[in-house]
Formats: C-alpha cells, structure tokens, sequence
C-alpha cells in the first residue's frame, strides 16, 4: 500500500533532517570554537533591534495560526502551544524591541524579565509536544483563559523582578575594553548560564516530541517546529559559551536564534498553505456532493417516476412498441444519471482523513454523540481499502452510540510503524464477548462484528474488539 511507503519514507525523512540539523548546527559551533580568529562578535544595536522586532512579529504570526488550529481541532497541545509562541512575542516586543527602540539602557530588571520570557515561552513550548491529543470542550474559552494565564505568569515575573530593584545583577555586561577587543569579553553571573543550560534542555524536549508528533500525524507543521527546536537548542550553547545576549552585540547565538523564528516563520506559511489546500478541496468537494444531490431529488426521481409510469400505460397507440421504446429510453437515462450521480459524489484529490472526518460527522449527526477525533494527516490507501475502512468507521461508531450508550466517541487514524492504525472506541456499557454467540453480533444484537471483520479481512487488515461490561469497547484495525 502507498500509505505504508508513505510513512516509512515520512519516519525517515524527520529522522535525517533533525540528524542534519543538530550535525551541521554542532558543525559550525566547533568551528568558531576552534577557530578563535574568526569573528566571532559585531557591535550592531540597529540590527540587533531588527532581529528582535522580526522574531516578536513571527512569533506572534504563528501564535494566531496555531489559535486557529485550536479553534479548529481544540486539541490541548495546540493550546499550550499557542500560549507558548504568545509569551516569546509578548516578551519580544515588550522587553528587546521597545526598550532598543527608546534607547534604554539594558537595566537589571529588564534583561531579568527578558530572560523570564524566554524561559516560559520554551516551557510552554515542552510542554505542548509532550501535551495529550485530547480535545476540549470549549476550545475558543480555553484558549482567552489559558492565554491570560500565561499572562499573567510572565506579569507576575517581571513585578518581582522589578520589586527586586537594585538587587539583581547583570547576567552578562560587557567588559570596558570591549570596544577595542576583536569579541567582548563579558563578566557573566553563573545564573544567566544556568538559564541556558535549562533553556537548552527545554528545546531538547520540545524537538523530541514534535518530532514524534509529526511522524504520527504526518504533519509538516510540527516537523518544522522539531527542527526549529533543534537550532534553539545550538543558540543556547553559543550563549553559554558566548554569553552576549542582551548586549548590543550581534554573535553566533543570535544567528541561531534567528534561524528558529526563520524554520517558525516556515512553519507558519506551511500552515497557511495546508488551509487554502483543505479549504479548496472541501469546496470542491461539497461542490459536487451538492450537485449529486440536486441530480438526485430532481433527475433521477422523475426518470424513475417516467419509467414506472410507462410500464403503466394499458391504452391503444398508435404505435404499439412506443411504451416500450419509452420504457428503454427512461432506464438508459436513468442508468446514465446514476452514472453521473455516482461520478460526482465520488472522493476527487480529498485526502482519507478528510473523508474520514465526514463519514464521522455525517454518522454523528445521525446517532447523536460527539466525535472526539485525531486524524494522521495526509494519509493516502486505494478506494477499495478507503471504502472499507470508511464502513468499518462508520458501524463501529454506530454500534457505540446505539448499544454503548454514550455521548462521546473517540476515533484515532494514526500510523504504529509501517502500519495504518485505525481506533474507535467509547467508554459506554460494553459487554463480554465470549457471552455472545458469532451470529448474535451480526443479528440479535446487532453489534455488526461478522460485517466488520469481513471488510477488514477482504482488504488484508485485522480487526480487533476489545470489551467488557462497564468498561466500554474498542474496534481497533491494522491496514
């Protein structure tokens, strides 16, 4: 199968590139490190003002599409990420561009808060790529709580820094002679290095598990952001080896640094991308459902109506083969508009997911629960396959509703290594199923079990059901 292929190759391809990233980013690090006459700093406030001033801008351009994903998708993950992405842009702007820009000296207080930012922001960032894929209630509520929170943290951090008036060092100050010197040599205080040292070690994380993410989910949203995380983790080394941020010089840690809010700009227009894609797709797609269904309740029904109509006719013609004539001419027409009908309502270039994530809302819209849904993106099987997966989705989903009884389904679309991993499961009644007979499922009981393994065995799947009493049920298919 395609999909398979298609993972393997995904696996892969996340795998060299994160390998490529952190081996060319340790590349140049040990060159500039073994190399002292290269160099290393430039004095460059105006530039280091811009620098800020782009980051804060895409920062905050991403922190509104993924907002968009959460109203969408209202996935935690997107949530936490979202806050975090809003606290590197809040602290951006409020405490490196506006102070460059009125032409305030680096304070204690400043540069303190400056480092609280970045520190909740990469936190955050951890935290969303360790975050679970379950979804909320009211995701829109959620997001303007959790983002006032996140806040309200950082306001929380820059009141103590600033109560803390005169107390608090500079973590790195340039030296007197730094003028005259090819690089500043700058007195560090040992807790802007441990910053970095925890900064590093949060990007650490946030990379690994965006990268797990994306290679699930197939998502080239959050491969991005794995590789971004990579190049942050470099900017936290160069700045513990060369701690010169916060300073009006430009070193190897701030291009670093701007090669993540570069991979998150990258990320963000990826992201606009996939919406105009997914957008134009169901526009089409809904398009010629829309057309199929006008065919349907308006062709098709009066040819059908002619045909049944004609075979009626019992009165003298003039031509005694005319009823028949008009009896062949209306089923080719209606042969031809089912035809067509069939032609229309057919999936065009629509990934599976997305007919996926129909079926299931046409199916909930009918039984009356909710889906709590996580699709793998991009996912491509035959239309044989897709058929049948497509009915396995929908009777398992029906059979919770009904004999479940319950108000929420969960449905996962996910790759488990080479294989496409297809899950749908409740939490309602269950039952024991060496109680019930083989053909009770397909009958009297109406769990549709015989159905549901014989579709996922003509397509070479298994089928898997997991129940018991009081601990709801799960139909579980490998492809």
């Amino acid at each position: 199968m395609r999909g398979r292929r298609t993972e393997e190759r995904v696996v892969r391809g996340i795998g060299v590139q994160l390998a490529l990233a952190a081996a060319g980013s340790a590349a140049i690090t040990l060159v500039f490190v073994s190399l002292p006459s290269l160099k290393l700093g430039y004095r460059a406030p105006a530039l280091h003002v811009a620098l800020e001033t782009a980051a804060a801008l895409i920062a905050l351009l991403a922190a509104f599409l993924v907002f968009g994903r959460l109203q969408r998708d209202g996935r935690v993950a997107d949530l936490v990420l979202a806050c975090g992405l809003g606290v590197l842009a809040v602290s951006n702007f409020a405490f490196y561009a506006v102070p460059a820009i009125a032409e305030t000296r680096p304070h204690a207080e400043i540069v303190w808060s400056a480092i609280a930012g970045r520190l909740l922001g990469a936190g955050f960032l951890a935290a969303a790529a360790l975050a679970s894929a379950r979804r909320l209630g009211r995701p829109k509520r959620a997001g303007i709580v959790a983002a006032t929170a996140a806040v309200a943290i950082l306001g929380v951090a820059t009141a103590i820094a600033w109560a803390l008036h005169g107390h608090l060092p500079l973590p790195a100050a340039p030296a007197v002679h730094a003028a005259t010197a090819r690089h500043p040599e700058l007195d560090v205080h040992r807790s802007f290095l441990v910053v970095q040292v925890l900064g590093a070690l949060l990007y650490l994380v946030a990379a690994g598990g965006f990268a797990v993410r994306a290679a699930r989910r197939n998502d080239g949203f959050f491969r991005l952001l794995a590789l971004a995380c990579v190049v942050s983790v470099f900017s936290h080394v160069n700045y513990f080896l060369y701690p010169s941020s916060y300073t009006e010089w430009v070193y190897l840690g701030d291009a670093f640094r701007l090669a993540f809010f570069v991979l998150l700009l990258a990320a963000a227009l990826r992201e606009i991308a996939t919406y105009w894609r997914t957008a134009t797709s169901l526009a089409a797609l809904n398009e010629r459902r829309r057309l199929a269904r006008d065919l349907h309740d308006g062709l098709a029904q009066e040819i059908a109506f002619l045909r049944s109509g004609v075979a009626q006719v019992d009165g003298p013609l003039d031509d005694p083969q005319l009823a028949l004539r008009l009896a062949a001419a209306a089923e080719r027409a209606e042969g031809e508009s089912r035809q067509l009908l069939a032609a229309l309502a057919a999936p065009t270039e629509a990934t599976f997911e997305i007919l996926l994530a129909e079926t299931l809302e046409t199916v909930a819209a009918r039984e009356g629960v909710t889906i709590d849904h996580d699709l793998a993106a991009g996912v491509t099987v035959d239309r044989v396959r897709a058929e049948a997966l497509l009915r396995i989705a929908a009777e398992a989903v029906t059979n919770a509703a009904r004999h479940g009884c319950v108000d929420v389904v969960t449905v996962r679309l996910e790759w488990v290594g080479a294989r496409l991993r297809l899950l749908v499961a409740d939490r309602g009644r269950g039952f024991d199923p060496r109680l019930v007979e083989p053909d009770d499922f397909a009958d009297g009981h109406g769990f549709g079990v015989t159905s549901m393994t014989r579709r996922a065995a003509a397509i070479g799947a298994e089928l898997s059901l997991r129940s018991k009493v009081g601990g709801g049920t799960a139909v579980e298919v490998l492809v």
